[in-house]
């Protein structure tokens, strides 16, 4: 009777609204895998589908920057269907007249919302890029993010950079101070003598305020901002 209407998830504030339109769904119980460091979901798929009784787990990407527009108490993540002139005729009985949100929950409603640092798609085989320029220093792991208690705001960003060329690695271990620039808002150049690399951070960052964790023996540098 509804027929296939087109299906969109949204954020939705006091004073802004987003839309996104590459959306995963699909029929399956949401498994919480999840660490205070490292929080995960697994997706267990029902077959039956339509017949079975799991219900509509839906995922999408979402810039971090858009998460922190407004207070985290004020934002809705919602599943829509697409406004047009059929789906409004469709589907007015079942949302009501010129409602088009099949479901809607607060960002902070941890029942509903799942909020994770990387696509739960991606296959654990993918490996990180590294460096492989001659040139640079090594693998730089995904950058952490530390909240406030609240999880509302940003304390602290830290960005850890594997020391793997083997001529940094010398240097490094013999007791050369690693230089740091800003070149861009949301980078830091990083070099070891002639040996140099990018650390990019998913926000702007004040550089002057920079802190570097040097452990030679292990063999890495974290930058704190």
């Amino acid at each position: 009777e509804i027929g296939t209407p087109t299906l969109h998830c949204e954020t939705r504030g006091k004073w802004s609204h987003n839309i996104f339109t590459g959306i995963h769904a699909a029929f399956a119980t949401v498994i919480s895998a999840e660490t205070k460091n490292s929080p995960r979901v697994i997706f267990k798929e029902d077959p039956a589908g339509w017949k079975g009784t799991a219900p509509v787990v839906v995922s999408f990407t979402v810039s971090a920057g858009l998460l922190n527009l407004e207070n985290a108490r004020d934002t809705q993540i919602c599943l829509s269907v697409r406004e047009t002139p059929a789906s409004a005729i469709t589907l007015t009985k079942y949302l009501g007249f010129g409602k088009h949100i099949v479901f809607g929950a607060g960002l902070l409603d941890q029942e509903h919302v799942h909020i994770l640092p990387q696509n739960p798609y991606l296959s654990p085989r993918l490996s990180p890029l590294t460096a492989s320029s001659a040139f640079g220093i090594g693998r730089a792991d995904p950058v952490l993010i530390d909240l406030d208690e609240e999880c509302e705001l940003i304390r602290q960003f830290t960005a850890r950079v594997q020391v793997e060329n083997g001529a940094a690695r010398g240097e490094f271990a013999g007791g050369k101070m690693p230089d740091i620039s800003q070149p861009s808002p949301c980078a830091m150049r990083l070099s070891i003598g002639a040996h140099v690399q990018q650390v990019v951070f998913p926000y702007p960052i004040i550089g002057s305020q920079n802190r570097m964790r040097l452990a030679r023996k292990s063999g890495y540098i974290e930058v704190k901002e």
